[in-house]
Protein backbone atom coordinates (compact mmCIF):
# COMPACT_ATOMS: atom_id res chain seq x y z
CA UNK A 1 0.00 0.00 0.00
CA UNK A 2 0.99 3.44 -0.86
CA UNK A 3 2.63 5.84 2.08
CA UNK A 4 3.42 9.34 2.76
CA UNK A 5 5.29 11.05 5.29
CA UNK A 6 4.36 12.66 8.28
CA UNK A 7 5.27 16.15 7.76
CA UNK A 8 5.77 17.12 11.47
CA UNK A 9 8.08 14.00 12.28
CA UNK A 10 8.86 12.51 9.37
CA UNK A 11 7.42 9.07 10.21
CA UNK A 12 6.21 6.88 7.17
CA UNK A 13 2.64 6.57 7.09
CA UNK A 14 0.04 4.55 5.72
CA UNK A 15 -1.91 6.28 2.96
CA UNK A 16 -5.47 6.70 4.34
CA UNK A 17 -4.72 6.81 7.80
CA UNK A 18 -6.70 9.94 9.86
CA UNK A 19 -3.36 10.88 12.24
CA UNK A 20 -0.12 9.94 12.59
CA UNK A 21 0.53 7.63 15.04
CA UNK A 22 3.71 8.81 16.91
CA UNK A 23 3.08 12.67 16.73
CA UNK A 24 -0.88 12.38 16.85
CA UNK A 25 -0.85 15.36 13.42
CA UNK A 26 -4.36 14.98 11.65
CA UNK A 27 -3.84 14.05 8.10
CA UNK A 28 -7.07 14.27 6.78
CA UNK A 29 -6.88 15.26 3.17
CA UNK A 30 -3.11 14.86 3.09
CA UNK A 31 -2.52 12.68 -0.80
CA UNK A 32 0.94 11.58 -1.75
CA UNK A 33 2.67 14.38 -3.47
CA UNK A 34 3.35 12.04 -6.97
CA UNK A 35 -0.61 12.43 -8.07
CA UNK A 36 -0.89 16.08 -7.06
CA UNK A 37 2.15 16.75 -8.76
CA UNK A 38 1.25 15.21 -11.66
CA UNK A 39 -2.15 16.97 -11.68
CA UNK A 40 -0.59 20.20 -11.41
CA UNK A 41 1.21 19.27 -14.43
CA UNK A 42 -1.37 18.13 -16.33
CA UNK A 43 -3.31 21.26 -15.71
CA UNK A 44 -0.60 23.30 -16.43
CA UNK A 45 -0.07 22.03 -19.84
CA UNK A 46 -3.85 22.28 -20.82
CA UNK A 47 -3.49 25.70 -19.72
CA UNK A 48 -0.80 26.49 -21.88
CA UNK A 49 -2.35 24.67 -24.68
CA UNK A 50 -5.53 26.85 -24.40
CA UNK A 51 -3.46 30.02 -24.11
CA UNK A 52 -1.64 28.41 -27.69
CA UNK A 53 -4.81 28.56 -29.21
CA UNK A 54 -6.45 31.35 -27.74
CA UNK A 55 -3.65 33.50 -28.86
CA UNK A 56 -3.59 31.97 -32.28
CA UNK A 57 -6.79 31.80 -32.85
CA UNK A 58 -7.43 35.61 -32.81
CA UNK A 59 -7.49 36.05 -37.16
CA UNK A 60 -9.69 33.15 -37.65
CA UNK A 61 -12.28 34.35 -39.67
CA UNK A 62 -15.66 33.85 -38.08
CA UNK A 63 -17.36 30.60 -37.94
CA UNK A 64 -21.11 30.54 -36.84
CA UNK A 65 -23.80 32.41 -38.45
CA UNK A 66 -24.29 35.35 -35.96
CA UNK A 67 -20.62 36.25 -35.39
CA UNK A 68 -19.30 40.25 -36.39
CA UNK A 69 -19.62 40.59 -40.29
CA UNK A 70 -17.43 42.87 -41.81
CA UNK A 71 -18.09 46.15 -42.99
CA UNK A 72 -19.46 47.29 -46.36
CA UNK A 73 -16.40 47.69 -48.43
CA UNK A 74 -16.04 46.42 -52.08
CA UNK A 75 -13.79 43.94 -53.00
CA UNK A 76 -11.18 46.36 -55.20
CA UNK A 77 -11.10 49.03 -52.26
CA UNK A 78 -7.91 49.21 -50.46
CA UNK A 79 -8.27 51.84 -47.24
CA UNK A 80 -4.13 53.68 -47.13
CA UNK A 81 -2.89 53.46 -43.57
CA UNK A 82 0.21 54.82 -42.34
CA UNK A 83 1.08 52.40 -39.07
CA UNK A 84 1.45 55.51 -36.73
CA UNK A 85 -2.28 55.75 -37.44
CA UNK A 86 -2.99 52.81 -36.74
CA UNK A 87 -1.56 52.63 -33.45
CA UNK A 88 -2.64 56.08 -32.19
CA UNK A 89 -5.85 54.82 -33.37
CA UNK A 90 -6.05 51.72 -31.55
CA UNK A 91 -4.36 53.51 -28.43
CA UNK A 92 -6.99 56.09 -28.51
CA UNK A 93 -10.27 54.22 -28.97
CA UNK A 94 -10.19 50.40 -29.97
CA UNK A 95 -14.18 50.45 -30.97
CA UNK A 96 -13.59 53.28 -33.44
CA UNK A 97 -10.52 52.14 -34.40
CA UNK A 98 -12.36 48.50 -35.21
CA UNK A 99 -14.93 50.60 -37.51
CA UNK A 100 -12.22 51.90 -39.29
CA UNK A 101 -9.65 48.99 -40.06
CA UNK A 102 -10.95 45.54 -38.99
CA UNK A 103 -11.74 43.43 -41.28
CA UNK A 104 -10.93 45.74 -44.30
CA UNK A 105 -8.07 45.41 -46.84
CA UNK A 106 -5.50 48.11 -46.18
CA UNK A 107 -2.28 49.29 -47.47
CA UNK A 108 -0.07 50.09 -44.60
CA UNK A 109 3.40 51.71 -44.74
CA UNK A 110 5.66 52.20 -42.10
CA UNK A 111 9.21 51.93 -40.63
CA UNK A 112 9.94 48.22 -39.43
CA UNK A 113 11.39 47.89 -35.76
CA UNK A 114 11.49 43.90 -35.74
CA UNK A 115 11.50 40.83 -38.66
CA UNK A 116 10.68 37.49 -36.70
CA UNK A 117 8.30 34.65 -36.98
CA UNK A 118 4.75 33.65 -34.62
CA UNK A 119 4.39 30.29 -33.12
CA UNK A 120 2.78 28.73 -36.38
CA UNK A 121 6.24 30.20 -37.86
CA UNK A 122 4.50 32.52 -39.82
CA UNK A 123 7.04 35.78 -40.87
CA UNK A 124 5.92 38.84 -38.48
CA UNK A 125 6.76 42.35 -39.44
CA UNK A 126 6.50 44.98 -36.40
CA UNK A 127 6.16 48.15 -37.64
CA UNK A 128 7.32 51.63 -35.72
CA UNK A 129 3.79 52.37 -34.51
CA UNK A 130 5.43 56.25 -32.58
CA UNK A 131 2.85 55.55 -29.40
CA UNK A 132 3.90 52.98 -27.19
CA UNK A 133 6.69 50.81 -27.98
CA UNK A 134 5.00 47.56 -26.44
CA UNK A 135 1.89 48.01 -28.64
CA UNK A 136 3.38 48.61 -32.13
CA UNK A 137 1.29 46.99 -35.37
CA UNK A 138 2.20 43.88 -36.00
CA UNK A 139 1.75 42.05 -39.55
CA UNK A 140 1.57 38.64 -40.43
CA UNK A 141 2.35 37.62 -43.75
CA UNK A 142 0.89 34.66 -46.06
CA UNK A 143 3.63 32.01 -46.74
CA UNK A 144 4.38 33.04 -50.15
CA UNK A 145 5.91 36.36 -48.46
CA UNK A 146 8.20 34.84 -46.14
CA UNK A 147 11.10 34.79 -48.52
CA UNK A 148 11.21 38.29 -49.06
CA UNK A 149 10.55 39.22 -45.85
CA UNK A 150 14.06 37.11 -45.03
CA UNK A 151 15.83 39.86 -47.04
CA UNK A 152 14.32 42.81 -45.18
CA UNK A 153 16.34 45.20 -42.61
CA UNK A 154 15.24 46.63 -39.52
CA UNK A 155 14.70 50.56 -40.44
CA UNK A 156 13.71 49.77 -44.01
CA UNK A 157 9.78 51.02 -45.12
CA UNK A 158 7.79 48.67 -46.24
CA UNK A 159 4.06 48.79 -47.79
CA UNK A 160 1.54 45.81 -47.39
CA UNK A 161 -1.69 44.93 -48.38
CA UNK A 162 -3.18 43.05 -45.40
CA UNK A 163 -6.83 42.59 -43.72
CA UNK A 164 -6.83 44.29 -40.40
CA UNK A 165 -7.29 42.24 -37.43
CA UNK A 166 -8.36 43.99 -34.80
CA UNK A 167 -6.37 44.64 -31.21
CA UNK A 168 -4.54 42.34 -29.23
CA UNK A 169 -4.38 44.31 -25.93
CA UNK A 170 -4.30 47.63 -28.10
CA UNK A 171 -1.33 45.94 -30.63
CA UNK A 172 -3.35 46.52 -33.82
CA UNK A 173 -2.96 43.30 -35.82
CA UNK A 174 -2.45 42.61 -39.12
CA UNK A 175 -3.50 39.13 -41.19
CA UNK A 176 -2.42 37.46 -44.57
CA UNK A 177 -0.56 39.97 -45.87
CA UNK A 178 1.45 40.74 -48.65
CA UNK A 179 3.63 43.07 -49.93
CA UNK A 180 2.94 45.65 -52.23
CA UNK A 181 4.12 45.84 -56.10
Amino acid sequence: MAELECPRCAVRIQLGQDFCGKCGLALKGKRSGFPMKLLKGAGLALLSVYAVVKLTSFAAPPTSANAEQPPEQPAHEVIDALATELASGYEANSVAADSKFKNRRLRVTGKITAISTDIMDHAVITFDGRVNQFMQPQATLVDAAKPRAAALRVGEMVMLICIGAGDIAKTPMLRDCTFSN
